[in-house]
Order: C-alpha cells, then sequence, then structure tokens
C-alpha cells in the first residue's frame, strides 16, 4: 500500500465503506482514512504500531481481499491469496498482546518532558510482570492448540528471551 497509490485508494474507499475510520489507539487520528504502518528499525514499538495497524484494517483487507483487488498486476488470475489465515491473525493478535506494555514503557522512558531515570526500575518490575504473565498465559493456552491454534510457540520463545535479557 505504501507504494502503490491505486492501492491506498482501494483501501480508502474499503475502509470509508465499511465504516473503519475509527479511533487509533496507535497514532494520532486526523479523521482520514488510515494507512498502514511500516515498521522501523530505529523505534523498535514500531512493530507493535504495524500490528495493531493491521488488526483494525482487517475488515477493510478482506473486503479488498475478496475483491481480489489485494494481488499485484503481475499476478496470475488463479494466483491464492495474500490475505493473512485465520491462525496468522490469531498470532498478530498475540504479538500485539505481547508488544503493547513494551511500546507503552518505551514511549514514557524515551520522552524529554521529564527525568526518566528514576522510571526505569518500576517499568523493568511492569515489564518483567507482564512478561511472565505472558509466558503463564501461553503455555496454559497451548496446551490445547485446538481452542487457541494461533498462538505460536515463537512468541512465547520471544518472551522468555526478553525475560532473560532483563
Amino acid at each position: 500500500f505504501n507504494t502503490s497509490s491505486q492501492k491506498q485508494q482501494d483501501l480508502d474507499a474499503a475502509q470509508i465503506e465499511l465504516g473503519t475510520r475509527k479511533e487509533d489507539p496507535v497514532m494520532e487520528y486526523r479523521g482520514q482514512p488510515l494507512k498502514c504502518v511500516q515498521d522501523v528499525v530505529v523505534r523498535w514499538w514500531s512493530t507493535y504500531a504495524m500490528v495493531k495497524r493491521l488488526i483494525i484494517l482487517r475488515p477493510a483487507l478482506e473486503r479488498l481481499d475478496a475483491e481480489k483487488k489485494l494481488k499485484n498486476t503481475t499476478d496470475k488470475a488463479d494466483a491464492p491469496s495474500r490475505m493473512l489465515t485465520e491462525n496468522e491473525w490469531q498470532v498478530l493478535e498475540s504479538l500485539s498482546e505481547l508488544l503493547e506494555p513494551l511500546k507503552a514503557a518505551q514511549q514514557v522512558l524515551e520522552s524529554e518532558k521529564i527525568v526518566t531515570s528514576s522510571l526505569v526500575l518500576p517499568y523493568l518490575t511492569i515489564i518483567c510482570t507482564h512478561l511472565q504473565q505472558y509466558i503463564s498465559a501461553a503455555d496454559d493456552l497451548n496446551d490445547d492448540e485446538e481452542m487457541y491454534p494461533g498462538l505460536s510457540a515463537s512468541l512465547i520463545d520471544v518472551a522468555k528471551k526478553m525475560m532473560e535479557d532483563f
């Protein structure tokens, strides 16, 4: 969508038709159709912003997929859909849950308007508690893959690795 003005216009139109122009908790809302967010290396929480925006745009993306507007012009007519599967959407939901508190902490700690050194230990405690709760909940849900098939073991591994780093 970021490289094709036609695809972006299609996404805008789908949002307007579906009424999905709503408050966006990720980025400041300006009353316009939302755009996809790209992951940026210099802001690690941009992964969260990208994932959360995709989740918000899901209905519009599904509409475009149903209308065969997600395919590239180079795709063959019988090429498979580029739309995410239900399991992939569930993994994104889970990733969003994992990253949300980390994004909030990052934004507070990168602030230039307040003294943040006194906030480091409290936020570290909050992050560690969140990661422990996430790992525990993920382990419980992972016992029953039928109930929550999108919960990827790799997300649990990421949370465990983050805990090791703290």
